[in-house]
């Protein structure tokens, strides 16, 4: 029923083809915004390479302005670090008036009618000394934070700061040394000699046409950025109509093959038939069930393979073909007296017969236990008389061969005979429902203890190796598995150098003790058929011990599974709830 794969290179080469668009579209984005980030760099560049040559020029024509109304040098100043050259104490005349008006009038006049908007003498700590700026620019330019960290680390700092409702570029450098000496010539500045050693020369050029130049080149890569976008939205809403279009056009083909995948994958098998009974297709399960391949099958007339099939009705029917029981169910397509066909549904019900059989075996068998059982009741109190007897002569006939040992071997099978009738009781009676936790480790523990000798006369040894865990059972019940599983596994150790291990792993809610040995194991017939009552290889076994096991582990809600191979040993699983932690019953 399957047809042409999908193709899905079409796919992969849309989705590639969206992928190289929007690659393209996010490079012309980065490119368009990588020149605007140039462009301002070199902008920035060209202003601070004007804003030194103007501070450089404005400090040479200042110096030159204040030359010739500093006073005439007197005696040389010392202080404690000695003469300094250039540094003379102003006279005591009252001819000299001050050099910052003159500084400040030589500001004004620089700043009138230029680009420059803002000059001063500054100290390391951002206050002007000697300043002046543009009457509208609403005040002197504040400085930032990261401009002062530059200029008490001696280092020149350049960039926009807001003037008043403006913004411009602020220059800051190291004052020329006698600039710098204003202080200690010019009391009135009011800066001490060692803040001349940190006076800075303060330019702030308008910005306006730089800011009006930058707007532009971020307006206009907004403008392609929003061009890109829109072409790109448009190249997508394209792409998915397109898609669209195609997915519409695919719809039909892909789900004719979900619907042949899903009839060839489902587990029942399915026949079409046409108005005159021929078979017009068949999925996988039923050419599997029929035992018979497609060519074969298809064509033909569907009485030829399944007779029960001839039948008009709808009623289910059971046939045997290809070595399965099948169950056919048939159902009519279209509406009466359009020679319509029909669709057939085989479903495999070898299993569930053979389910069916071992209830009804288990059911007999269970007959038989009770009946058994009843028996032994009666058997019992005889076989006690007997083996009472049995013991007597045996003393009495102590040392009398062969009397003695005829006598013996009337006591060891009256005792034989008694295990079978106490294994049957076990095996007829009712179990307890009641169940609480109960630690593995100690059972386990016990058990080894009790079987120790048996250990040591099959030169063997029974290793538990079970942490801190519990079960919901009951304890005496646990004790009895594990000792029956635990004799299980020694009788199938060889001579020496034989191992009995008892594990026990948690699995989430529910809990595995394991019981392994390295015995000679089972073939696969031995191991289907190991939990039959009365089944057994050891000679003198009773085949009741795993039946008993099987029966409590059940009526604890939990399961018993076997897992055997030939001269690889044998490990018998009991999965049960597990205990909640803290609730073990130690006592």
């Amino acid at each position: 029923m399957d047809i042409q794969a999908e193709n899905k290179g079409s796919g992969a080469a849309g989705v590639m083809a969206v992928a190289a668009m929007l690659v393209v579209a996010a490079s012309l984005i980065f490119m368009a915004w990588d020149g605007v980030r140039r462009q301002q760099e070199l902008l920035d560049r060209h202003l601070t390479l004007t804003a030194g040559v103007v501070s450089r020029g404005v400090q040479v024509h200042l110096m030159r302005r204040l030359r010739p109304a500093m006073p005439h040098p007197g005696p040389e100043r010392h202080d404690e670090r000695g003469p300094r050259l250039g540094q003379r104490e102003p006279p005591p005349d009252k001819s000299f008036l001050g050099l910052g008006p003159l500084a400040d009038e030589f500001f004004r006049e620089t700043v009138q009618g230029s680009d420059v908007r803002w000059l001063g003498l500054v100290t390391a700590d951002g206050r002007p000394l000697v300043a002046f700026g543009e009457q509208d620019m609403g005040g002197p330019p504040k400085i930032p934070r990261e401009a002062l960290a530059a200029m008490a680390a001696g280092q020149p700092w350049h960039g926009f700061v807001p003037m008043g409702e403006r913004r411009v570029f602020l220059s800051l450098e190291r004052a020329a040394r006698p600039l710098s000496q204003l202080c200690s010539i010019d009391p009135a500045l009011g800066c001490t000699p060692a803040e001349a050693e940190t006076v800075h020369f303060a330019l702030g050029l308008g910005a306006e046409e730089y800011l009006r130049i930058s707007a532009e080149e971020t307006r206009a890569a907004m403008y392609q950025t929003g061009f890109i976008l829109l072409a790109s939205s448009l190249f997508l809403f394209l792409a998915s109509a397109y898609a669209r279009r195609r997915e519409t056009g695919q719809r039909l083909a892909r789900l004719e093959r979900f619907n042949s995948r899903l009839l060839d994958t489902m587990p029942d098998g399915l026949l079409t038939l046409d108005g005159e009974g021929r078979v017009d297709a068949a999925n996988q399960s039923a050419l599997a069930l029929l035992g018979r391949p497609a060519e074969e099958l298809i064509g033909r007339d569907v009485r030829d393979v399944l007779p029960e099939a001839a039948a008009s009705d709808e009623a289910a029917r059971t046939a045997m073909a290809g070595g399965h029981r099948l169950e056919i169910i048939a159902r009519a397509l279209g509406e009466p007296g359009e020679g319509r066909g029909r669709i057939m549904l085989l479903r495999d019900r070898t299993a569930e017969s053979a389910l069916e059989e071992r209830l009804k075996s288990a059911e007999k068998l269970a007959a038989v236990g009770r009946m058994a059982a009843a028996v032994a009741h009666e058997v019992r109190n005889p076989l006690s008389s007997l083996r009472g007897f049995a013991q007597f002569f045996a003393k009495k006939l102590s040392g009398q061969k062969p009397d003695e040992d005829y006598a013996a071997t009337m006591v060891r099978e009256a005792d034989r005979l008694n295990k079978v009738i106490t294994d049957l009781l076990f095996l007829a009676r009712p179990r307890a429902k009641s169940l609480s936790a109960v630690p593995v480790r100690a059972a386990a523990e016990n058990v080894a203890r009790l079987l120790a000798l048996d250990a040591e006369e099959h030169g063997a040894e029974i290793n538990v190796e079970v942490e801190d865990a519990a079960v919901l059972a009951d304890a005496d019940g646990l004790s009895q598995v594990l000792l029956n599983l635990v004799l299980n596994a020694l009788a199938a150790l060889p001579e020496h150098g034989g191992t009995v291990r008892i594990l026990a792993t948690r699995e989430g809610p529910l809990t595995r003790l394991t019981v392994a040995d390295n015995g000679r194991g089972m073939d696969e017939t031995e191991r289907e058929r190991a939990l039959e009552p009365f089944f057994t290889t050891r000679q003198g076994g009773t085949g009741l011990g795993l039946s008993i096991v099987q029966g409590i582990v059940e009526s604890w809600g939990g399961r018993l599974e076997i897992e055997s191979a030939p001269d690889e040993g044998t490990r018998a699983h009991i999965i049960l709830n597990a205990a909640a932690e803290g609730s073990e019953n130690h006592g």
